[in-house]
């Protein structure tokens, strides 16, 4: 795990394969990433990661969007169309809130 979570490994992986860097400052990783990958040459990869990321908002309908995010996957790994499970499951969660708030 150490040699995976390295910056060398992680380095290696963003210039070859194009996997974003797992680091806890991905900026020195970036300035390789895609190198070795021709579709990458030239263009403003760094933009990839944002300087900052939006607050984490915590409402009481968090748990209801996620479990509902769960079901669209389970869904859509058993072969449902992703627009499809997507959909049903912001109908689920749209009917679940105004139960809630109905409450």
């Amino acid at each position: 795990m150490a040699f995976i979570a390295s910056d060398e490994f992680q380095e290696w992986l963003g210039k070859t394969t194009a996997i974003l860097p797992v680091a806890k400052d991905p900026n020195k990783l970036m300035q390789t990433f895609g190198a070795d990958l021709p579709g990458f040459q030239r263009k403003n990869v760094k933009a990839l990661i944002p300087r900052t990321y939006a607050p984490l908002t915590i409402t009481p309908y968090l748990t209801i969007g996620n479990s509902e995010m769960t079901t669209a996957l389970k869904d859509h790994l058993a072969g449902q169309d992703v627009n499809t499970v997507l959909r049903e499951a912001g109908e689920r969660v749209d009917k679940r809130i105004a139960t809630e708030q109905g409450k």
